[in-house]
């Protein structure tokens, strides 16, 4: 064994039992203070580089470019323009074009990638954007669109909505399209994940023509394709809708004989029946007659 550990380590017994004080000893010496400065050195370097984010060292660029500016050596002007543009379906590349609103000379190093990419994901439809700029001039994007996934009713149109909740374009003609639900109210848009939710739990009750109304920012009125208004708890919606499901109340009435189920309270369901203006005066003078 003393052997084999003086022809691997190149050390005696003796001197690798030592090692402990060998290592302290050399720790003490210039060559090991040398050693550990020039780490420290690269663990700051590797630091600062981390720290510097993409815009910083894109600022840095420009100032650069500023300064070679003033020692005289100007960059050349150049045409801008847009050039190839990827990913686009709902909007043209003429709506992008004029989004930018590129000014028709320039220089290419006094461009900011990030303020291009701004400004295409404000366009409607446009949900993120990569911007690869050219020494020619030519700008070049690749875009993905947004998902609308129902239709928000605001006022005069209807807008799209992503699944965020967030509205970006209007539907074409201020009317549905695509076959999305629909939904109204104040705040609507942004809780459409409950809605999405009812639509994946309880599809066999909704198409198309569902529409399903925000009431007081907590719950859903939804008018059902046979023209039944349900009303749906602040709580647990979806609980309510399977037990309507299981109740087969929906099998027993018809939209021309019930007009409204209110969910809101499980102890008690009442249902409004759809009457017509003679039973509707009927019932009014009975009432009457009863309160007399």
């Amino acid at each position: 064994m003393p052997a084999l550990t003086s022809y691997l380590f190149g050390f005696e017994r003796g001197e690798l039992e030592a090692l402990p004080y060998l290592l302290r000893r050399w720790l003490r010496s210039a060559a090991a203070r040398g050693a550990l400065a020039s780490l420290g050195l690269l663990a700051c370097v590797w630091i600062v580089v981390e720290w510097l984010s993409l815009e910083q060292i894109s600022q840095h660029a420009r100032a650069a470019a500023e300064t070679v500016k003033q020692i005289g050596i100007e960059h050349s002007q150049v045409e801008l323009r847009l050039g190839r543009v990827e990913g686009l379906e709902q909007i043209s590349i003429a709506e992008v074009e004029q989004g930018l609103r590129l000014p028709r000379q320039g220089s290419v190093f006094e461009l900011s990638t990030s303020e291009i990419r701004n400004t295409v994901e404000e366009l409607s439809w446009i949900a993120r954007a990569e911007v690869r700029i050219g020494l020619s001039g030519l700008i070049h994007l690749r875009v993905v669109e947004e998902t609308p996934v129902a239709l928000w009713w605001t006022g005069p149109r209807w807008w799209f909505v992503n699944r965020s909740g967030k509205g970006f374009a209007w539907a074409e003609q201020g009317a549905p399209s695509q076959g999305l639900p629909r939904v109204v109210g104040p705040g609507a848009g942004h809780a459409v994940a409950e809605v999405r939710a009812m639509l994946a739990g309880h599809a066999g009750l909704f198409d198309g023509s569902s529409i399903f109304e925000r009431i007081g920012g907590r719950r859903w009125n939804v008018r059902l394709p046979s023209g039944i208004l349900l009303m749906l708890p602040e709580e647990a919606p979806l609980r309510a809708l399977a037990w309507l499901r299981g109740s087969g109340l929906l099998h027993r009435f018809s939209g021309h004989e019930v007009e409204a189920i209110d969910l809101r309270n499980r102890s008690r369901i009442p249902i409004r029946l759809r009457l017509s203006e003679e039973e509707r005066r009927a019932l009014t003078q009975a009432e009457t007659n009863v309160s007399l």
